[in-house]
């Protein structure tokens, strides 16, 4: 069912579809990989040409080469260790674990490899590179800034000409104190039960300090997560809000699993709420033992869940890429991750009443297969952004209805023409007053 609410805005008016979001609960059909002696014999010289060759001083000893292969400057020497290590860590490495796994590189040429043309080619980026002014050889690389509560209040209230407060509303919701202040939890380190997830029957929150990855309640403010290797998934949302995320649940295999839960009064300044999560998962089992997460809302004061919050995977239906999810190492083919998704729940019919959110996340239950997640929120008010008080003469305002919804779909109510760009995006160009609605489609994962 679709509910419509409408804002008014200056002279501006929006109008607010919302759908539901649901994970389905169907169990993918997947591969559990090849079990010939031949395959694991393969997949173990792969494990051992990576730790042989690609440990912790691989690119120190290729940086050597390269000081021999091309005459740098003493003062350039760290600026350019930097710029190099960049490319290594985030790109190169990986790369290179993928010529083994084609068959690339092997015993017989890896070490002349590592020790002759990789030096060569990064020697060749000092005069091509670093001498003309470039900070990165990382093409297209994303910067991400995060923006504390501050100065997105700083920015919501310059455009809404109201003061926005955001922290207070929702309270430390977002983790913005670095610790889980106001959340309760459970946790198990060692108890495998079936069905799963498996049962918390430790109650408290686990957590020993920021960045701590064998905490079953972790914070992170940096970094990448170790599990997934085919890529960079971020430990901290890339979506904004606090420069702080949680992790739900250890990053190893076992029994482990933990749940928390954050409750709070809906009002004004918090009705636009929206979650951010990432997830890893590691395949083996049938569904109902294998590693799950759940995340849920529900208000307290009717009982009722709230459906467009729920989302719950477990590690059969990641399996395959199927349902938006990625191998995390290419060493091990039943270890997906899903990347940073954003969820938008409008709380504007649950003003005045208490809501809580719930996320849970379990290892499976035979000791041998991880999963967690991580997780953020904002909240915020439900308000069309402008990015224009008024417009005058042949100027644009530009429109933004809330983040995080599957489609937009804007049209201007009891005219027209005077949309000039955007109509199916999450911002639209207007160049004349008037009432402008957003349809918001099924808010998806």
């Amino acid at each position: 069912m679709l509910m419509k609410k409408t804002f008014v805005f200056s002279a501006l008016c929006l109008a607010l579809s919302f759908g539901t979001f649901a994970q389905g609960s169907g169990k993918q059909a997947h591969d559990h990989g090849f079990n010939s002696p031949q395959h694991y014999a393969m997949v173990e010289e792969q494990h051992r040409l990576v730790k042989t060759y690609l440990g912790t001083d691989a690119f120190n000893n290729m940086f050597k080469q390269v000081l021999k292969k091309t005459n740098i400057a003493e003062a350039d020497k760290k600026a350019f260790y930097k710029m190099l290590r960049e490319k290594y860590d985030l790109k190169d490495r990986y790369t290179l674990i993928a010529k083994i796994n084609q068959g690339e590189l092997s015993e017989s040429n890896i070490a002349n490899y590592l020790a002759d043309v990789k030096p060569a080619e990064y020697a060749t980026y000092y005069a091509a590179a670093y001498k003309k002014g470039k900070t990165s050889l990382l093409e297209n690389a994303p910067q991400i800034k995060n923006v504390n509560n501050n100065e997105m209040e700083s920015w919501l209230s310059s455009r809404l000409g109201s003061n926005v407060v955001m922290s207070p509303n929702c309270g430390n919701v977002d983790f913005d104190n670095s610790s889980f202040s106001g959340w309760t939890g459970n946790y198990t380190t060692s108890n495998c039960t079936s069905p799963t997830p498996n049962t918390r029957n430790i109650a408290g929150i686990n957590f020993t300090g920021m960045n701590v990855t064998s905490d079953q309640h972790g914070l992170c403010n940096g970094g990448n997560d170790p599990s997934v290797v085919t890529a960079a998934l971020p430990c901290v949302s890339p979506f904004g809000g606090a420069p702080v995320s949680a992790r739900l649940a250890d990053v190893t295999d076992g029994c482990s699993a933990g749940d928390m839960k954050f409750s709070f009064v809906v009002n004004a300044n918090n009705t636009n709420f929206t979650y951010s999560y990432a997830v890893v998962v590691y395949d083996g089992h049938v569904a109902n033992d294998a590693p799950k997460v759940v995340i849920s809302m529900n208000n307290l004061t009717t009982g009722q869940n709230i459906p467009c919050a729920a989302y719950q995977i477990d590690a059969t239906q990641g399996a395959g890429g199927a349902n938006g999810y990625l191998q995390a190492d290419p060493l091990n083919t039943l270890m997906y991750y899903k990347p940073w998704s954003q969820v938008y729940i409008p709380l504007l019919a649950y003003v005045g009443q208490t809501v809580e959110v719930s996320v849970v996340a379990s290892d499976c239950n035979g000791g041998a297969h991880r999963g967690y997640c991580y997780i953020d929120f904002t909240c915020s008010p439900l308000q069309l952004l402008s990015s224009t008080p008024m417009i005058c003469g042949n100027q644009n305002a530009v429109l933004t209805a809330p983040p995080g919804a599957a489609s937009y779909s804007w049209t201007q109510v009891g005219g027209s023409g005077c949309i000039t760009s955007g109509t199916t995006s999450q911002t639209v160009s207007v160049n004349c007053a008037g009432q402008y609605q957003v349809t918001l489609g099924s808010f998806g994962s």
